[in-house]
């Protein structure tokens, strides 16, 4: 079952950055066009990460393709929810507080270990290479009350979701499962007796589940990325089209009931903004 994912993803892979391919002559600013910039990260990223993840299916590793698989179901909503404000200037925002957020975390832990003391000398090496990200970029940055300077942050993954958390994020932390010591991968790890094999047919169905989501998700995103820069290469509009059909039929190829297809396959309309 796991090779038949793993070819899914290799499809997949292949168009998705076939369709960011078609964007290629379009030149952004990484400011004011920061949407589109993140939007054509999302499709690259998106396309390695499912050709990352079947090289891993195809060799066995079940338990690291769902992590990898993970970031995929992320990007999907993270542009969900910068695109369901109809506002650019709240798009733009929403858009910069998720470039900044890595940062902004990163920050906190270097503020703590300049308290303690004992790190100083690694706190000291971050701090340099942090404070030139934030002076390269200081529009992911903004002043606090008392005038002090810090990276914006994005409110949580969950929360990013809205109305859609009931519906989809019980699969991102399904995928958790197999990111930590759990029984469910006690199988996959210890290599435990198990005379039926019972358990390695749950991790299977279950990853081919995981995988027809993800699928899923990465039509989520060329749709999106379609209403976002669609405009910006129209002669390549009648290609992207092929591409995210071919797309939709590998989800429904892989899809075994799991989910409901929409009609015209318009995926995105599935997402009613959060």
């Amino acid at each position: 079952m796991e090779q038949e994912s793993a070819r899914s993803l290799l499809n997949a892979a292949s168009f998705c950055q076939e369709f960011g391919e078609s964007f290629a002559d379009c030149a952004f600013d990484e400011h004011s066009h920061a949407i589109e910039v993140f939007v054509l990260q999302s499709l690259s990223m998106s396309s390695s990460h499912c050709e990352a993840a079947a090289i891993l299916l195809e060799h066995g590793s079940k338990g690291e393709a769902v992590a990898i698989l993970r970031s995929v179901q992320e990007l999907c909503f993270d542009l969900n929810w910068i695109l369901s404000d109809n506002d650019r200037s709240e798009s733009l925002e929403r858009t910069i507080r998720l470039e900044a957020d890595p940062y902004e975390g990163l920050d906190r832990e270097i503020k703590l270990m300049e308290q303690r003391g004992s790190t100083s000398a690694i706190a000291m090496q971050l701090r340099i290479r942090l404070d030139a990200i934030a002076a390269q970029y200081p529009y992911l940055t903004e002043v606090t009350s008392d005038c002090g300077v810090v990276f914006k942050k994005a409110v949580s993954f969950a929360d990013r979701m809205g109305r859609l958390r009931e519906r989809y994020y019980h699969i991102f932390r399904y995928g958790s499962l197999f990111v930590h010591p759990t029984p469910t991968v006690k199988r996959l790890y210890l290599r435990t007796d198990d005379p039926k094999n019972a358990a390695d047919i749950d991790i299977d169905e279950s990853i081919s589940r995981f995988v027809a989501y993800t699928l899923q998700f990465v039509a989520f995103i060329m749709d999106f990325a379609e209403k976002c820069l669609g405009s910006f290469a129209p002669s390549g509009a009648a290609n992207r089209d092929t591409l995210y059909a071919n797309v939709v039929d590998i989800v429904k190829q892989a899809n075994k009931g799991y989910f409901h297809i929409p009609p015209q396959n318009n995926f995105a309309d599935e997402f009613p903004g959060s």
